[in-house]
């Protein structure tokens, strides 16, 4: 499963590099320059707007991800996002659920999402503990919030995420040149097996 998916992202980079693909994605030019003169976006990407946080909250399907070390030997991971108890507007919270296949078992991260700018931007910051923060951006939808394509300040921080553990191939392919649009090296994305009981 895991070769056919590389043998399918690499006829979807090579189709790219040959410009037979035209236009996955048109930046506004104001926009991508506001955002690119800060470090919490990849440059030429731009946080989807404009967003619906209701329609964001609820359960997704890690589906593919690239390495990072607190996901490390994590399969069948799912993101809960959901209102913070007091439902403050500006904040949500976020569980990342995984199984340790290395240590044999299930570990839960559990962090406070915070939006950067107005809610109906999808720009954030995630904080997990007093050491662990990183900027979160919503930088492609699909569907009715159905499947999503997230990265985090630098292009080496990238998610595909489903509301099931399974995306169709077309669907699959638009994130796929999205990501790689903005300089992320999909050959290293990581997909996520989706097998085992939940904890």
């Amino acid at each position: 499963m895991l070769d056919s998916n590389k043998t399918r992202d690499k006829d979807i980079i090579d189709v790219v590099k040959w410009g037979l693909v035209v236009g996955a994605a048109v930046v506004t030019g104001v926009t991508a320059v506001l955002y690119q003169r800060r470090s919490k976006i990849p440059h030429g990407a731009v946080p989807f707007a404009p967003f619906e946080p209701s329609k964001f909250l609820g359960k997704w399907y890690e589906l593919a991800r690239l390495d990072q070390r607190h996901e490390r030997h994590l399969d069948n991971t799912t993101i809960e996002i959901e209102p913070t108890p007091d439902e403050e507007s500006e904040l949500l919270m976020i569980y990342v659920n995984g199984y340790n296949y290395k240590k044999d078992g299930w570990k839960q991260l559990v962090g406070l999402v915070q939006f950067r700018e107005e809610p109906e931007v999808a720009a954030f910051d995630v904080r997990y503990s007093k050491t662990l923060s990183q900027p979160l951006n919503i930088i492609a939808v699909e569907g009715d919030y159905e499947y999503a394509l997230a990265v985090g300040g630098k292009t080496d921080r990238c998610w595909i995420l489903s509301r099931t553990p399974h995306i169709p191939e077309d669907v699959r392919a638009r994130l796929i040149i999205e990501a790689l649009r903005i300089g992320v090296e999909v050959n290293d994305l990581i997909w996520v097996n989706h097998d085992e009981t939940e904890g």
